[in-house]
């Protein structure tokens, strides 16, 4: 059966450090995309220079058209150098014509191909930040209301600390200096200090400050 690919930390897990670390590495990222994408839509924008020389053969064309039909009512050729003109003329403007659509085109395709660099390598990957982020914020806020409310809801969170405590602390954390086993309470406090929500811990009234042990982790940023 083929496992399934976390990309980034789940929020109920995840440490500051692993969250500034996925922060900068998006960060790298897009900035990496967004120079490719200026690169691609200034290389695509070159293209424009075959309007421009198209719009100057017109140009061109239209000179020599010009002078040509000065010669128009000149005898004997005068027939000849005004079909000649006409004939110039017409290919003047389709040139013209052909030249600035073109431009026109290459120019909104440039931009277009540096958004399409510059943002679809770059977006899924925000929108799975952005998601961590916002859960970590609903886990945090949930976490500080349950710890602060005491009574059944506190037990529930401390619960649910200590479970996670078990699975993601470290063996000598869990059975504290004296190897005897922590308490559930003194587990549910290292797994919130794990988290860098430590400063969200608050005691029962009455209740003192849990058995040694219990590491210090990063402050939540």
């Amino acid at each position: 059966m083929a496992q399934e690919i976390h990309i980034l930390p789940s929020a109920d897990s995840a440490t500051p450090r692993q969250v500034r670390a996925v922060t900068t590495a998006f960060a790298i990222w897009a900035v990496l995309w967004a120079a490719l994408a200026s690169w691609v839509a200034y290389d695509v924008g070159e293209l424009a220079r075959i309007s421009d020389e198209a719009l100057a053969t017109g140009r061109a064309l239209g000179r020599m058209a010009a002078a040509l039909g000065t010669f128009a009512h000149t005898p004997f050729v005068g027939t000849f150098a005004r079909a000649g003109a006409s004939e110039l003329l017409l290919a003047a403007a389709s040139l013209r014509s052909s030249g600035l659509s073109s431009r026109d085109a290459i120019g909104q395709l440039s931009i277009l191909l540096g958004l399409a660099v510059a943002l679809i390598p770059v977006l899924p990957f925000g929108v799975l930040l952005a998601r961590l982020h916002r859960e970590r914020r609903r886990e945090r806020g949930a976490l500080e209301r349950a710890l602060a409310s005491g009574g059944r809801e506190r037990e529930n969170a401390i619960c649910y600390l200590a479970g996670r405590g078990y699975t993601n602390l470290p063996y000598h954390e869990l059975v504290g200096p004296a190897g005897g086993g922590q308490d559930t309470e003194a587990i549910a406090r290292a797994e919130l200090e794990r988290l860098g929500l430590g400063r969200y811990w608050s005691e029962p009234a009455g209740a003192g400050t849990p058995g040694e042990g219990v590491r210090s982790g990063d402050r939540a940023s």
